[in-house]
């Protein structure tokens, strides 16, 4: 048994385990065990750390492979490039653009779930955008009079997925019949040399099976050797894959994709810093980890889906619409991560539509009043009725009274909508006529407080970026700048890499379990190292680790050795951006933390994570997946 004892005049309790019973306490563990779930799962927070894992599980089912997917079509590294850099641009651009709007209108969750909905209906739109194909590659049987030494006679028909013939079978494109431009690992898509394929037989009269299948299957086959018809370079094929695209179908592809993305991200992109923002109001009073906490419900979800994600697509190779009579080796039915990124999605949705905003009210409205007043003055050349009244259903006035000198006097009595919001937010509204309509009430704020109100946020930008002309500052900005450009690279192109090297989607969803478990580690323990090392060594430290993961990962042949160094992801990833975040905090004063907290993001996520994603693809594009990682 455990017997309490209190000191004499200390009062502190000490324990002492009695003869009989010198086991380990069950009941001890259980208990620690009980604090630890109550400190995890508060239920106050409970619908926040759903929405996180339900958001990031539909991410993290999607978009780490949605480079992987565009390859798939025929695009080639570095339009792949830029469909990911853009995101990160117009990411850092339009949200803070959104959340300002949110909070000025008072409209927070509606915002929010039309973002939700947004992200949702721009990114299934993706699914459906493919190129069409121009034929199939596929191999004919050896006939009288081949020469075997040529190799396999290769030909383009049509697509005939609705056909059967046991005579030919889809050949999967390789770089031994593709032409010398562009050929390097990692170079996708392939173009076709077509002067490696064989003019189709004829057919043979005669009684009995004929060997070859019927010759109106190859009407169009010679125009694919045609120049004048296909100059060379026109036709490519993604490695791997049995379909025949045209170049040009596919720039047009990527016209549309890139609208869909840019619109996309564009209405999407407010959702995360909302929520952000609610989860930070609503801890506030408490430590200041329970906000990372709710966050690593987030990383969780991410890590689940993909690895779940990567299982589902090993055994995703049939295609209910496939062109052609098989699928590539290494091709995979990507609305597999579609739909699950849909239902992901669906459940956010639901749960958003728990989440409460503080100032959601009965003034939520007040400015969509305003503007509405506005307008009507300026169209129809008249005022709108008293908005005040009309919220209380009392207005019974004409729509043409306003012009009497009665309706005036009732106006000066009734304050505008004008007036109110001049009271909540502080400032002055309106034109010169506003102004000389209510001079009589200039007294409610100080002229001085207009102008700091105005310029309240352009000054701290401007006094952000003039901190950061210090030689200092400027190399650290140049640091977190160059971080971003391998965070852009690495989750752009690291699976396109390790695909290049026979990687399996499963070992995609390993990896992904692995960084970002490495990444929640550091996120709990980062402090400490911090206060141990300090804020530049961790940058130094992070420095060093990415530069010996890209040289690794460009010279390994076996993709499963990318495990290893996908724990350094931890420090290069979370480790610099908390050394970052806490370097900042230090070097600026309290009322400038939130702008250059802001601008390092601009630079970090934005400009370095964007042209990240950009270079790499050009890069690639250029000279093969080895010289990006180098």
């Amino acid at each position: 048994m455990m017997e309490n004892i209190t000191e004499p005049g200390t009062g502190v309790f000490t324990t002492f385990e009695s003869d009989n019973d010198k086991r380990p306490s069950v009941a001890n563990t259980k208990r620690t065990l009980i604090e630890w779930i109550r400190t995890h799962m508060d239920r106050s927070m409970l619908v926040f750390q759903l929405f996180y894992f339900f958001f990031y599980a539909a991410f993290g089912s999607l978009f780490p492979l949605i480079s992987i997917y565009f390859k798939q079509l025929g695009l080639n590294a570095i339009q792949c490039g830029i469909l990911s850099g853009i995101r990160s641009f117009v990411e850092c651009l339009a949200t803070p653009f959104w959340n300002a709007l949110a909070e000025k209108w008072k409209k927070g969750k509606s915002f929010l779930l039309a973002s939700l909905v947004c992200s949702m209906s721009f990114t299934l739109g993706l699914g459906f955008v493919r190129p069409s194909p121009e034929g199939c590659l596929v191999q004919l049987p050896y006939y009288d009079g081949y020469n075997e030494t040529s190799g396999a006679p290769l030909t383009i028909i049509g697509p005939y997925r609705s056909l059967k013939y046991d005579d030919i079978r889809s050949v999967d494109m390789t770089r031994d019949i593709a032409l010398n431009i562009k050929n390097k690992i990692g170079q996708s898509p392939l173009y076709l040399n077509t002067k490696k394929l064989v003019d189709p037989p004829k057919a043979e009269p005669g009684g009995g099976r004929r060997r070859f299948i019927d010759q109106n299957m190859f009407e169009a086959s010679n125009n694919y050797r045609n120049p004048t018809h296909y100059p060379p370079g026109s036709l490519v094929m993604p490695l791997y894959s049995t379909v025949v695209y045209s170049q040009n179908k596919i720039n047009q592809i990527f016209i549309i994709i890139i609208l869909l993305v840019l619109f996309g991200e564009l209405l999407s992109c407010p959702a995360i810093p909302l929520v952000d923002a609610l989860v930070a109001e609503k801890t506030h009073v408490q430590p200041a980890s329970l906000y990372g906490q709710q966050r690593t419900f987030g990383s969780i979800g991410w890590g689940l889906a993909m690895f779940c994600i990567g299982l589902a697509l090993d055994n995703a190779s049939r295609f209910p619409d496939y062109p052609c009579l098989d699928p590539g080796k290494r091709e995979k039915n990507y609305m597999v991560c579609f739909a699950t990124y849909s239902v992901f999605m669906a459940f956010a949705l639901f749960t958003a539509t728990q989440l409460s905003f503080t100032y959601e009210g009965d003034q939520e409205s007040m400015y969509f009043k305003l503007v509405k007043d506005k307008m009507a003055r300026t169209l129809l050349g008249r005022t709108t009725k008293n908005r005040s009244k009309l919220v209380n259903e009392e207005n019974n006035v004409e729509e043409e009274a306003w012009k009497s000198e009665s309706d005036r006097s009732q106006s000066k009595s009734a304050p505008t909508n004008e007036e109110i919001l001049e009271k909540q937010l502080g400032i002055k509204l309106g034109g010169a006529g506003t102004q000389t309509m209510h001079a009589d009430k200039t007294d409610t704020v100080p002229e001085e407080s207009y102008i700091t109100s105005a310029h309240l946020k352009v000054t701290k930008w401007v006094h952000a970026m003039h901190q950061f002309c210090k030689p200092r500052l400027l190399a650290f900005l140049f640091v977190t700048w160059f971080m971003g450009l391998g965070v852009g690279q690495v989750f752009t192109f690291l699976f396109w890499h390790v695909q290049e090297l026979d990687g399996s989607p499963t070992l995609f969803g390993i990896a992904t379990i692995i960084n970002h478990v490495s990444e929640i580690i550091m996120f709990y323990f980062s402090k400490q190292i911090i206060d141990k090392i300090g804020h530049l060594r961790v940058l130094y430290l992070g420095l060093f680790v990415n530069i010996a993961r890209f040289l690794f990962v460009s010279w390994i042949t076996n993709p499963w050795w990318i495990l290893p160094f996908e724990l350094a992801q931890g420090l290069t990833h979370a480790g610099v951006w908390v050394a970052c975040c806490s370097y900042i905090t230090q070097a600026f004063t309290p009322e400038s933390r939130s702008a250059t907290l802001g601008f390092l993001k601009v630079v970090h996520y934005g400009l370095g994570r964007g042209l990240g994603a950009c270079l790499g693809g050009l890069v690639i594009s250029s000279y093969g997946n080895s010289l990006l990682e180098v």
